[in-house]
């Protein structure tokens, strides 16, 4: 945990003392020391007595001093460092370390705690770039081991509650003309997911889940059914005329489906490097659902106009009606989302792009993200992002904005707020992990988590979402050839319980 301190070891102690002691020897072999020698050493003794006192704010204030003034050496750079992790600063921890090992290439002990500075921001594969330029004995030290090595296990729970799920009336979905509307809507639903991360090497880092949503999904239909009905038999000289009536009656019916989502998810992330590191998604998921399906068409009425009891003449009349009948139509997805991922990392601030390729309900989907990662404090103690996404479809592109904050009021809690707003539909986040897919048009999801690790193994998590959307209807309407499409307003609120296992 990166709230825990680390004091400084009997072997970077005496690998300090060593260096000291040798740069005096060195410098006072030399009977014309330069002015630089002598702030050298001025510097190089009075940061070594504030490393032994631990005085790290003052360590800190009299290196930047010293840097400032042009007087840069080894040992300064690893004080420097060794302070920063003291004082939960380990963005400035990396920087000091990363130039000790430009100015003693090859140095272990800097690559050692470069890692660890790494590890306290959760780049562990960056992290584990730096393994094999360790010897084996501070390979042991830095906790990362070769071979396969489980990291955390986690399982979700998830129920949605959805607004407006009754529909609309008749009067709402057939319009004004009232002839036929058709909309369709999902009702609250649960969710399940789990999912292990697990590493092969201290470079690899690799996730599997598993995830299964199941809803009730309910297809509307409002249309008018219309009969012939007598009306009355006028009988006269020349026979009895028969009058009649269009008789409508207005109907309001749903039909019950059930839809299953079964998805897959398998990312690989790999640390190129201490700054930068690459995350390849793959999701593969399944969609079954029912529909059912109107079928709208004309039926000829057939009835007696005249009769003519005495000469036996008969006359007929037809008439054209509508008449709308159902059936149910069976419908399979087998669908993917690839993403390839890399995040830079330039201490406080870090770089991120990615892009990704889908095939959704058999249709193209591309994806463009670029954004940033922000720890202003230094720390993971508080942590913005914000991330830039473009979506390529075959009817055009979508924006969309990301904004996510996360702050560890205390060393065991951790609150997270996101806001992602633009058109999201088909939308992939989290290298796909969540993918917008589903009837309605959505444009706005606000996220609030709490999570709390209630021993150094078990994490609770508590999580919040709420969707805000706009679902159609289509209906016939006189000023449009086939079916005009009107939405109106919804939301779903989200509450997702889980725990995570740390291994």
């Amino acid at each position: 945990m990166m709230e825990k301190k680390i004091s400084g070891s009997n072997v970077f102690k005496q690998l300090l003392l060593t260096g000291f002691a040798a740069m005096l020897l060195l410098c006072t072999g030399h009977e014309g020391r330069s002015q630089q020698h002598t702030t050298i050493e001025n510097v190089d003794s009075l940061t070594y007595q504030l490393y032994l006192r631990q005085d790290w704010k003052q360590l800190i204030k009299k290196g930047e001093e010293a840097l400032a003034a042009g007087t840069d050496f080894y040992y300064l750079r690893m004080r420097m460092g060794i302070a920063g992790l003291e004082l939960f600063q380990p963005t400035r921890a990396a920087k000091h370390f990363r130039q000790a090992m430009k100015q003693k290439d090859g140095d272990q002990e800097a690559a050692l705690l470069l890692a660890k500075s790494l590890q306290y921001q959760l780049k562990s594969v960056e992290a584990g770039s730096l393994f094999n330029k360790l010897g084996s004995t501070l390979q042991t030290q830095s906790a990362m081991t070769k071979g396969f090595k489980p990291v955390a296990a986690h399982f979700d729970a998830a129920y949605v509650f959805r607004t407006n799920n009754k529909g609309l009336d008749f009067a709402q979905l057939a319009g004004e003309e009232g002839v036929f509307g058709q909309e369709h809507f999902y009702h609250d639903n649960a969710f399940f997911d789990a999912g292990l991360h697990f590493q092969t090497a201290p470079q690899w880092l690799f996730y599997v889940g598993y995830q299964q949503i199941d809803i009730e999904a309910v297809d509307r239909f409002a249309w008018t059914d219309y009969t012939l009905e007598s009306d009355s038999v006028v009988a006269g000289t020349a026979g009895n005329a028969y009058y009649y009536h269009i008789n409508e009656t207005q109907n309001l019916r749903d039909f019950s489906q059930q839809l299953r989502q079964q998805a897959l998810y398998l990312q690989a992330q790999w640390g190129a490097s201490d700054r930068w590191s690459l995350t390849a998604g793959l999701q593969l998921y399944k969609v079954n659902r029912d529909f059912t399906i109107p079928d709208v068409k004309s039926q000829t009425i057939t009835d007696t106009a005249f009769y003519d009891p005495a000469s036996g003449y008969l006359e007929l009349f037809s008439t054209e009606l509508p008449l709308t009948d159902f059936s149910k139509l069976s419908w399979s997805s087998a669908d993917y989302s690839i993403s390839l991922h890399g995040r830079y990392h330039l201490g406080r601030l870090t770089a991120t792009a990615g892009l990704g390729k889908s095939s959704i309900n058999d249709t193209s989907v591309v994806q463009l993200n670029l954004g940033y990662q922000l720890m202003p404090l230094g720390n993971l103690k508080l942590t913005h992002q914000g991330e830039w996404i473009m979506v390529s479809k075959e009817n055009g592109n979508a924006m969309a904005f990301r904004a996510s904050l996360g702050w560890r009021p205390f060393s065991k809690i951790l609150l997270e707020t996101e806001v992602l707003a633009g058109s999201l539909n088909n939308l992939g986040e989290q290298y796909g992990y969540i993918i917008y897919n589903n009837p309605e048009s959505l444009d706005l999801k606000f996220e609030a988590g709490f999570s709390y690790l209630l021993t150094k193994n078990l994490q609770l998590q508590l999580r919040y979402r709420n969707y805000r959307a706009q679902r159609r209807y289509d209906y016939i309407a006189a000023e449009v050839e086939g079916l005009k499409s009107s939405y109106y307003p919804i939301q779903s609120n989200t509450i997702i319980g889980g725990i995570k296992w740390i291994f």
